[in-house]
């Protein structure tokens, strides 16, 4: 049976939820968010410890797990738009060199 979690990993857990859910927030908004990837990825890390102290202590890992998979998922949308949005750059890019090649 797993035991209570310490204060560390409490707060480490309510930190990465807080700011994985801000950061999963707004990477659904389109093109900023690819800025929640400064929001998702430090929460990603931070979860990840508090879900590694977890299991290292023996503790309850629900909270800790909880916290490290929203922040992922944030960092999973972010860094997906930011694929996408430049991808969306070279194809415009190529585009417009193409236009001006043919327009001399």
């Amino acid at each position: 049976m797993a035991k209570e979690a310490s204060a560390a990993t409490t707060v480490m857990s309510v930190i990465s939820l807080v700011f994985g859910i801000i950061g999963l927030l707004a990477s659904f908004i389109p093109c900023f968010g690819t800025f929640a990837i400064w929001l998702a990825l430090p929460s990603s890390v931070l979860g990840g410890i508090a879900t590694y102290l977890a299991y290292s202590k023996a503790e309850s890992k629900v909270f800790p797990l909880v916290a490290l998979t929203i922040s992922t998922i944030g960092l999973v949308i972010s860094g997906t738009q930011i694929i996408a949005l430049n991808g969306a750059t070279r194809s415009i890019q190529d585009g417009i060199q193409r236009g001006l090649e043919q327009g001399r």
